[in-house]
């Protein structure tokens, strides 16, 4: 949707100023948070921001919808932008709505759109954007390497593959080349400064805005056992059963959900939801338990001597469905070479990146019917866990041949195998029986199911049926939990403390590493000024993120600073620059910072 004449485009030049017209934003108390973090520095400065045309600049914010805390949380921000000049308006959608019309971007003529299309100049979005509210990326605390994607220039689109903001960081810092060094570094104190180092300079370059982290907060029916809480929650899921039912499986559970899945081709999906879909019927090479410990799935080991040469070994009771037989290391091997590490990425990876150092793929090779090695061209001990192996999965080498030797990514996208995972065999818990796009998502429990001949695993899963259900509105689907018509729903902060008190529900917190953030657009169709760091700091500095944590989320939220959270092995105070608590809260360091940016686009007086 364009927007009018107001707004600050790339193709614009002429004076930009603040002028004492009054604020365009509200500056009502909103969710009882008050504002606060003036200042007398920068009173000079006028109250609303215009363009060249002496028009008030208006930012487009897009946010998720479904939940009563996002959209709260976005008309929070709009107030506290309004404080240092900046109007605010909104549009809204469904997760993969905003991330299809959004988040996605290529260049003009291009057949597909991905994450990252490349060149900020030339690869945009379907729809214009300035702000994001909605989306949270994966922090990876335990494998810091895993963060390149995020933060190396949007032009190197084989390694920045989920930039879909266009971030370029400042100066000539080359983040790739430090992630790959301290990748290497087996002195574990020089990887912690040189990784505090680096997320110290990611607090000061605000790729986007890092607003919080929180924990999620579980909410199952009583009736539900083995629900531990922990990292990773869910890694031993097939143990999960109703009250009375330990050793024998009985009912259905049902999930509640408000975003569908995406897709259920695993190479194309980058979105949590889809993902869920897909692990109901297949496990994976391997988990991470509430300990971050490796826990065996397809893979029985993982064993190394040098830190650079990992083995691989698949169980022997593997199999995919006819005709495709034994799951196989040449399936893995196939697979990785021909799909993963393809030219041109033919197929629509999403993680395609993983599997290359740099520009060098990492190399993999067969050395029996069920081993299979990995040579990382460096010395790396974070690779067991890091989102390369640990959850990946495979298809049949006779089902993926025909599209490999056509470079065929539409044609296998569509393939009915793959749409409905009619391949998965005994891999998985369950078997996919149907989907009711927008609506519902079952599976039935698999009665081959490999991990049973494990002990502990006897009688898994100890459900007949596993559903994902999907609503419309977040306030049908916890009435659906407090009726007891669904088993399971993640609870929004505000309603937490009320099911705390009901009968019928236990709720549970998670931590998490996944990090909320404010997306900037930095591609041609946001507004300029966003590519420059005191913008965004600006940006950062006016927001109140204390008030959304403990205001908005009521407590269930903790205030971010940078790409790690506190309790990070990597996160060092001493190097971090906190914006949007205490007296780094302040709308006059705001306005001046973007003073200053402007250049020959200043704030003045009128």
């Amino acid at each position: 949707m364009p927007l009018g004449d107001n707004t600050w485009t790339t193709n614009r030049r002429g004076a930009m100023k603040l002028v004492a017209a009054g604020g365009v934003g509200g500056v009502a108390g909103l969710a009882g948070c008050a504002g606060g973090g003036g200042g007398s520095e920068g009173d000079d400065l006028g109250n609303t921001l215009v363009g060249p045309d002496d028009e008030p600049v208006r930012l487009k914010l897009v946010y998720r919808t479904g939940t009563e805390t996002g959209e709260t949380t976005a008309q929070f921000m709009k107030q506290e932008l309004g404080e240092i000049g900046i109007g605010v308006e909104f549009d809204s959608a469904p997760f993969n709505t905003l991330l299809d019309r959004y988040a996605s971007n290529k260049p003009e003529g291009a057949d597909d759109a991905t994450y990252n299309g490349g060149n900020r100049d030339e690869s945009v979005s379907p729809e214009r954007w300035d702000m994001i509210w909605g989306i949270g990326f994966n922090t990876y605390p335990m494998t810091p390497t895993s963060v390149a994607s995020f933060f190396i220039d949007e032009r190197d689109t084989d390694r920045a593959t989920i930039n879909f903001y266009g971030y370029r960081p400042t100066g000539d810092r080359d983040i790739a080349s430090e992630i790959d060094e301290l990748g290497q570094e087996t002195d574990s104190q020089k990887r912690q400064e040189g990784f505090a180092d680096l997320f110290g300079f990611i607090s000061e370059d605000q790729p986007f805005g890092m607003i919080g982290f929180s924990d999620d907060i579980n909410g199952f029916r009583a009736n539900v056992r083995h629900t531990e809480p922990g990292f990773n929650f869910g890694w031993d899921s097939q143990k999960w059963h109703f009250e009375g039912n330990g050793s024998s499986p009985e009912g259905e559970y049902i999930s509640g959900e408000t975003t569908d899945a995406s897709t259920v081709n695993f190479i194309r999906i980058s979105d949590t939801s889809s993902d869920l879909r897909v692990g109901l019927t297949m496990d994976g090479a391997y988990t991470v338990n509430s300990d971050m410990e490796i826990e065996p799935r397809w893979v029985e080991s993982v064993d190394t001597e040098d830190n650079q040469t990992y083995a691989f070994k698949l169980r022997e009771n593997l199999r995919w469905s006819d005709p495709y037989g034994r799951m196989t290391a040449e399936d893995w091997v196939y697979f990785i070479r021909e799909v993963r590490q393809a030219d041109e990425n033919w197929a629509g990876d999403t993680n395609r990146g993983d599997w290359f150092v740099g520009e060098e793929p990492i190399e993999v090779e067969q050395t029996g019917e069920l081993t299979f090695e990995a040579r990382l061209p460096e010395v790396d001990p974070d690779f067991p866990r890091k989102p390369i192996m640990w959850g990946a999965y495979c298809m049949p080498k006779e089902l993926i041949e025909p599209y490999v030797e056509e470079r065929d990514g539409e044609g296998l996208n569509e393939d009915r195998e793959v749409q409905t995972l009619a391949y998965t065999g005994n891999l998985g818990p369950y078997t996919y029986e149907s989907w009711e796009r927008e609506s519902r998502f079952r599976a039935v429990r698999n009665d081959d199911y490999y991990l049973r001949e494990i002990e502990g695993y006897e009688n898994a899963p100890l459900f007949d049926r596993y559903a994902y259900q999907v609503f419309n509105e977040e306030s049908t689907q916890l009435s659906a939990l407090e009726t007891g018509e669904i088993t399971y729903a993640e609870l929004p902060s505000e309603k937490a403390d009320n099911f705390k008190d009901m009968d019928g529900v236990n709720v549970t917190l998670s931590p998490t590493p996944y990090i909320s953030i404010l997306a900037y657009n930095q591609r041609a169709n946001g507004w300029e000024p966003l590519r420059k760091r005191e913008v965004r700091q600006a940006f950062a500095y006016a927001i109140n993120k204390k008030a959304i944590a403990e205001q908005i989320n009521r407590g269930y939220l903790r205030p971010a600073h940078t790409y790690q959270p506190e309790w990070s092995d990597w996160f060092d105070d001493s190097k971090v620059t906190r914006t949007g608590v205490g007296d780094s809260h302040s709308y006059a360091k705001a306005k001046r910072l973007i003073d200053g940016a402007l250049d020959d686009h200043e704030y003045v007086d009128r």
